[in-house]
């Protein structure tokens, strides 16, 4: 268990790590304002996003080998289906979702929304159909090539087309594509599903209801709460705002997500292999260890050292700190 979480810990690492590098420079090329505009856009996927497969996409980790394709090929259909949906609500809600963003300069942001959740879909069905293949590796190279694609698209399209919140949308959409034709492999699987296994498509969708009975509203709910303040700080006050707060967050949540994605990925594997041998608690008990272990490091340097380090992340966390000196 250690092995793989190494392997995509590394890999998250060094992710994490070019993103962190590469944020003086993000943040010298695009204010406050656009940034806040693209992470209430992401905002919007990330909420959206449990309602794309039902949460059957988490059904792959628990199936049997027989209908892992059966439920791949389900959630790949319902994905897309979800998407041409979201389109239509995109349409039909422009005003209100413009004026949720604090901003008027950017109307047109909101229809890349639909490409996002899709792009974002096939990466999460992908991830959990490698996770079943054990194929830990792969993951953790794909979340290498994604972040590095992000932030090389968003510093390229700046200094082509100048910094605006289209280019740092179309900087995370190629970052998204790159991953899901490195994973290609396993959405390529998902679409093979032969004419016998296609009658049994009602029957898994019956047999996991309990994915989309309860762990989807769960979702739902969980994501809606973390994500409030993006979601509503744009029309209580601006994107401005928004975009101080999200860039903020962003930075200083980095150990968090480093951490929790790269235990989280291994235990979703390993919680199925444990739940058939009755050794839940034991896996718990592990997890809690590798965690303790794993995020003492970032977690002191940060405490002690947080102030100091974000003052060279963040040009605009100086105007902050003297903003706050005056009043």
């Amino acid at each position: 268990m250690l092995k793989n979480v190494s392997t995509v810990l590394s890999a998250t690492v060094l992710s994490q790590a070019l993103v962190v590098l590469t944020s003086p420079i993000i943040s010298r090329m695009y204010s406050p304002n656009e940034f806040g505009v693209f992470i209430f856009s992401l905002t919007l996927v990330a909420i959206m996003s449990p309602l794309l497969m039902g949460r059957y996409e988490n059904a792959i980790l628990v199936a049997d080998k027989s209908e892992v394709k059966r439920i791949s090929f389900i959630c790949f259909y319902m994905n897309l289906i979800w998407v041409v949906i979201s389109t239509f609500v995109v349409f039909l809600l422009e005003p209100y979702l413009l004026s949720l963003s604090g901003q008027e300069e950017y109307q047109l942001f909101i229809y890349t929304l639909p490409i996002l959740l899709a792009f974002s879909g096939l990466t999460n069905l992908s991830t959990n159909i490698a996770i079943v293949n054990s194929d830990f590796k792969r993951i953790g190279n794909n979340k290498l090539i994604v972040s590095t694609v992000i932030v090389t698209s968003q510093i390229l399209l700046s200094l082509m087309f100048g910094g605006n919140v289209y280019s740092l949308l179309f900087g995370t959409i190629l970052g998204y594509l790159s991953g899901i034709i490195y994973m290609k492999k396993y959405l390529a699987d998902s679409l093979k599903v032969e004419g016998n296994n296609r009658e049994g498509l009602l029957f898994v969708l019956i047999k996991y209801l309990k994915f989309p009975k309860y762990d989807l509203p769960s979702s739902l709910f969980n994501l809606i709460g973390v994500q409030l303040p993006n979601l509503t700080l744009g029309k209580l006050g601006n994107a401005e705002i928004l975009g101080f707060y999200s860039f903020t967050s962003r930075v200083m949540m980095m150990p968090i997500n480093l951490i929790g994605q790269s235990v989280s990925v291994v235990f979703k594997k390993q919680a199925v292999i444990a739940k058939e041998t009755n050794d839940v608690h034991v896996l718990f008990d592990k997890i809690v260890l590798v965690l303790l272990c794993i995020g003492i490091v970032p977690f002191s340097v940060i405490f002690f050292y947080g102030e100091f380090i974000f003052k060279y992340v963040s040009v605009s966390y100086t105007h902050l700190r003297a903003h706050e000196t005056d009043s």
